[in-house]
């Protein structure tokens, strides 16, 4: 309603209380209040919902989820530490060279060469032991059948020897046997390692 017969309501707008056009000043205790309704945003009157969780996020943005599982494949403890414990990492393509430095134990080889006679019956090469690093076997003269295990035969061995050959055995600590086709020879056996 208006409050002067020559004015019209202007909701929301400031009124003029003298022919001036411009805001007057109002001094002592003015309280100003919004009110206790709605406030229409969009025209609908409906209050508006803003919350994070139903807001999209921008492409690439992290969640929690993502975050929880960077976290779990950074160590919890940096610095040196063992390797299954570390953080697997490529080196740059254009990485300087670096430096590693290795020294080996010192090799304490003995040996130990005999001779064994070998006919028609079995015999004993090499008996089985966890100090032996290797084992070479030259055969005299005649065919040498060689097991790898007890009772070599002509028909059950490892290695089929002629005259003047040798055989190199590495990486075997067990019992080494030996029979000729025919006959008797004697074989040269060097045990390295004990």
């Amino acid at each position: 309603m208006p409050l002067f017969s020559n004015e019209q309501e202007i909701l929301n707008q400031p009124i003029t209380v003298d022919g001036s056009g411009v805001t007057q000043p109002v001094s002592g205790t003015v309280t100003a209040n919004a009110g206790s309704g709605t406030f229409t945003v969009d025209g609908s009157g409906v209050t508006q919902p803003i919350s994070a969780a139903s807001l999209p996020l921008p492409a690439g943005a992290a969640t929690e989820t993502t975050l929880a599982a960077i976290d779990a494949g950074i160590p919890a403890g940096l610095g040196q530490t063992t390797m299954s414990a570390s953080m697997p990492v490529a080196i740059a393509s254009d990485q300087s060279a670096i430096p590693v430095t290795f020294t080996p134990a010192a090799l304490t080889i003995t040996a130990t060469v005999s001779t064994v006679a070998v006919s028609t019956t079995v015999a004993t090469l090499s008996l089985s032991n966890t100090s032996k690093t290797g084992v070479v076997i030259h055969n005299e003269g005649g065919t040498l059948f060689v097991k790898f295990g007890s009772v070599a035969t002509p028909s059950d061995y490892t290695y089929r020897l002629t005259q003047n050959t040798v055989l190199e055995v590495t990486n075997y600590a067990g019992l080494i046997t030996g029979i000729k086709l025919a006959g008797g020879t004697d074989v040269q056996v060097t045990e390295l390692g004990i």
